[in-house]
């Protein structure tokens, strides 16, 4: 049976049980427009779809003026999009406006927002994380309950949003448990804010593995755990796994760990372009990577 009868049978039915009398049929391109339309409103948008239209919705009423028409809610996932979305990325007066609505906003549930944005676009030094951050020690006292034991408990409104605390916290033999107990979820685990922790991870490990490699291998599989990709985020590992080898060679089985890691990650550099790093010296940062690179995986 098509939904257009179904739809029929159910009106028609419904009539009879009333005693009202029945209309005369509809023509069948009125009623097939009007089924379309119930269908339409009846299918779900897709996730990724329903949460890009959101974004640039909140994007255009910033553009025109109208911050006020914003909901909350659509407030809150453009302020998670804040990096990582084309609306916003490419344009600082954008991020400007956006996080001015935010933080012009009275009431503890803004305040909340801002500070799970905050985790979701963590860029240390960069003008927006600065600007939360200053906005977030002023109204500390709006935090959720939770919110403000964390933040005591890792001193996160000092030089380091509490980076140091989680990672005297971090067990190796399962990071993800490890954290949870010190209150970051492994959903966090997966933000900027993460990923940070987890490049200061990487360093501190590296720095090691040429005595002890176990702590490297860990992070890097602790890194490959994380569900969601960023590209913006994801380029800057193969700095932090080449920069120290610029003027020297590693031993075999460091270099085999990092080629492979590099490998699956971005590619044979010999036939593919890796990303731009970020800043001013991206372009010349990524050329001295992929030069240890390619002579890494030319002597193999």
């Amino acid at each position: 049976m098509s939904a257009e009868t179904g739809l029929v049978r159910q009106i028609d039915a419904r009539r009879a049980q009333s005693g009202e009398p029945q209309p005369a049929a509809p023509e069948p391109s009125r009623l097939k427009r009007a089924v379309d339309i119930c269908l339409r409103h009846k299918a779900p948008e897709p996730e990724e779809e329903a949460r890009d239209r959101r974004i640039k919705e909140v994007a255009d009423k910033l553009q025109a003026g109208a911050a006020s028409d914003i909901a909350l809610c659509d407030l809150r996932l453009a302020l998670i999009g804040l990096r990582d979305h084309p609306a916003f990325r490419s344009s600082m007066v954008a991020r400007q406006r956006l996080l001015s609505e935010a933080i012009t906003r009275r009431g503890r549930t803004p305040v909340n927002a801002l500070f799970t944005a905050l985790l979701f676009t963590f860029e240390p030094g960069s003008p927006e994380t600065r600007r939360m951050l200053d906005h977030l020690r002023q109204h500390a006292g709006d935090l959720r309950r939770e919110t403000r034991e964390f933040v005591a408990r890792t001193r996160f409104f000092d030089s380091d949003c509490g980076v140091a605390y989680l990672l005297s916290q971090l067990d190796l033999a399962n990071p993800v448990a490890s954290l949870e107990r010190a209150g970051l979820s492994a959903t966090l685990q997966d933000s900027a804010y993460g990923f940070a922790l987890k490049c200061r991870a990487l360093d501190r490990a590296l720095a090691r593995a040429e005595t002890n490699g176990y702590p490297l291998s860990q992070v890097l599989g602790w890194i490959e755990l994380g569900a969601r990709q960023r590209p913006d985020l994801q380029s800057v590992l193969y700095s932090h796994l080449l920069s120290p080898f610029l003027d020297r060679n590693p031993s075999a089985g460091l270099r085999l760990t990092i080629t492979q890691f590099l490998l699956v990650h971005f590619g044979d550099p010999r036939a593919v372009t890796w990303p731009r790093l970020p800043g001013d010296r991206g372009g010349s940062r990524r050329d001295q990577c992929v030069a240890v690179m390619k002579r890494w995986v030319d002597h193999s």
